[in-house]
């Protein structure tokens, strides 16, 4: 064997253990990634599944006080008028079922467990027996909430007690269908699922017949000729913790499981290449080499449109107009590459952010020639979605000829992040999201003009409450204290944060500083008003808070430390003037 076979079949036996070598390695991170998108998959699902049901239930709570503080409704529940209680109630419940047609029960309880009223059936009366959930609003006189089945529904009921002149009367129940589940999964996340009642299929929202065919194949990834499903099992138990139903999630990653398998091939086919290119070069010589490289290169430019398809790219010339996008860019964004040449770059962003963000841009391109950082953008239709950009100048011939942005889509960790930004207590903002809004929405406002208003309140004598009542207690008066934050701050651009403790923060839009003072006296008045019982508030006997307010027009905003500074000083002031105030100036 010649010398020159010999190094070619050593460097061809090199290549092959290389290329095996990160083949594997590849396979072992795609599993990896995939472990990783089955455990966020998971975790958001199990978010979205416990979201769904804590709206419906603040949803329902809300719809169930409004009818039954009425007071005629209350009339004749106490004197078990029956034809006059479903004429007062008929139009509410009608309306409701409207509003959601998975509301298919409202029933009217009597303390002895007498079902005084049932609108769908208003002239059935009998007794419930053993009914948990009832007897446990009975027993406490506070509204409970669960999934519970009976004689005619398995449903998710929420029931509310009533009271005529402190007088307990009864229990208003609200019920809906147990496959709204299933609907809002699919509506909110595309996620598909299906429902057994006492193992029998009862509900769906997946219309795949080979998953239904092997439904009960509880693996954690479920393929089929066609598609690549990731499988998640729930089981719904009632306020006993007894299962009564079962739900099995689907969710389709055929095309995450189509890229991997994609990128596989790309790298497999360039490893190939690198062999047969390597194996050129040492067989024919430099010169033949050098031949080799160019019809190399003229044969890339025939693989444009795999980069192409692959690659996130905009580019763009010196003034910001787009002057060229990839296709996966288009696929992305919603948008044809006719509907993007010309354009300014800014249009893709989210128009909350585009104006600055195009400037921060500009300014750092014009100073080092390159700009890197994450850009919140939104699809044709609307929708945000991440990308994460790493734009630099091209230069030809000591010539700017554009700004090349590539980028990758980071959606997925952005909504993880999100996550990260709630209290856990309270479902409100956490103090990692104030440090991070705060300024920001007091620079919008400063541009587009209104009044920033900045409230911090801390509830009085929270630490003496704790020492009376218990930390339980004390955690619970926490979560009640911040339901009526939020629920007095609900407009788009208001934002509730629990800052720490029994400290939160409200940040707010107002037309004037006078506005801004009535909103955070209403809300004082709020919470003294929900009467949560505290001896060691020697004044009130109730728990109150103290608010400490500022209030600027957007030609006077400064230094959001100074405003941040302000309002801790004024809530001080409110704690030294007696508590249970609000001080907007000081002084």
């Amino acid at each position: 064997m010649s010398i020159k076979n010999k190094i070619l079949l050593f460097i061809t036996f090199i290549l092959s253990i290389f290329s095996f070598a990160l083949l594997t390695i590849i396979e072992v991170q795609q599993e990896e990634d995939m472990k990783i998108l089955q455990t966020e998959y998971l975790k958001n699902t199990k978010n979205l599944y416990e979201k769904i049901n804590k709206k419906y239930e603040n949803f329902y709570s809300d719809k169930i006080l409004f009818n039954s503080n009425f007071f005629y409704v209350k009339e004749a529940i106490k004197s078990r008028d029956k034809q006059l209680l479903y004429k007062l109630s008929s139009d509410t419940f009608i309306r409701l079922q409207k509003e959601n047609p998975n509301l298919v029960i409202m029933n009217f309880h009597l303390p002895d467990n007498t079902l005084l009223l049932k609108m769908n059936q208003p002239h059935e009366t009998y007794m419930y027996k053993n009914r948990s959930l009832l007897e446990k609003v009975h027993k406490s006189k506070e509204a409970a909430a669960g999934f519970y089945k009976d004689e005619d529904y398995l449903a998710y009921r929420i029931m509310q007690p009533i009271f005529y002149s402190e007088e307990y009367i009864g229990v208003l129940e609200l019920g809906i269908n147990i496959d709204y589940v299933l609907k809002d999964m699919k509506h909110y996340s595309n996620i598909e699922g299906v429902m057994f009642i006492e193992n029998k299929l009862t509900y769906k929202t997946i219309e795949n017949i080979e998953i239904l065919d092997n439904i009960f194949e509880f693996s954690d990834i479920i393929k089929t000729r066609s598609s690549v499903y990731l499988s998640y099992f729930f089981s719904i138990k009632n306020s006993e913790n007894i299962s009564v139903a079962n739900i099995h999630f689907f969710k389709n990653i055929t095309k995450e499981a189509n890229k991997f398998k994609k990128d596989e091939q790309i790298i497999s086919t360039l490893l190939a290449g690198m062999v047969f290119l390597t194996l050129l070069v040492v067989s024919f010589g430099l010169k033949r080499s050098l031949k080799n490289l160019q019809d190399s290169y003229d044969d890339f430019s025939e693989h444009k449109d795999m980069v192409d398809d692959n690659i996130i790219i905009v580019e763009t010339s010196s003034d910001g107009t787009i002057v060229g996008v990839s296709n996966r860019f288009c696929e992305i964004s919603g948008y044809k590459e006719k509907e993007l040449i010309s354009k300014p770059f800014e249009m893709i962003m989210d128009s909350e952010i585009a104006e600055q963000t195009n400037k921060s841009i500009k300014e750092s391109l014009q100073k080092d020639g390159e700009w890197s950082g994450d850009l919140k953008n939104r699809t044709k239709d609307g929708k945000i979605y991440w990308l994460s950009s790493k734009t630099e100048s091209k230069i030809k011939d000591k010539k700017l000829i554009c700004f090349n942005h590539i980028m990758h889509d980071v959606t997925y960790k952005k909504i993880n992040e999100d996550l990260l930004l709630g209290d856990e207590l309270t479902n409100m903002y956490n103090r990692r999201y104030f440090n991070d809004l705060f300024p920001r929405t007091a620079k919008g406002i400063k541009r587009n003009g209104g009044c920033f208003n900045l409230i911090v309140l801390d509830i009085d004598d929270f630490k003496n409450y704790n020492d009376i009542y218990g930390h339980d207690n004390g955690d619970k008066a926490i979560v009640d204290i911040s339901n009526v934050i939020i629920k007095s701050f609900r407009r788009p651009d208001d934002f509730c944060f629990r800052l720490g403790g029994a400290e939160f923060g409200i940040i707010f839009k107002s037309a004037n500083e006078d506005e801004g003072y009535l909103y955070t006296q209403v809300l004082r008045k709020n919470i003294e008003m929900i009467r949560i019982k505290h001896e060691g508030n020697v004044i009130y006997k109730v728990l109150t808070a103290s608010f400490g307010l500022v209030s600027v027009m957007s030609d006077n905003i400064g230094d959001e430390k100074e405003i941040y500074k302000l309002a801790y000083e004024h809530l001080y002031r409110a704690k030294e003037d007696g508590r249970n105030k609000v001080i907007r100036k000081l002084a």
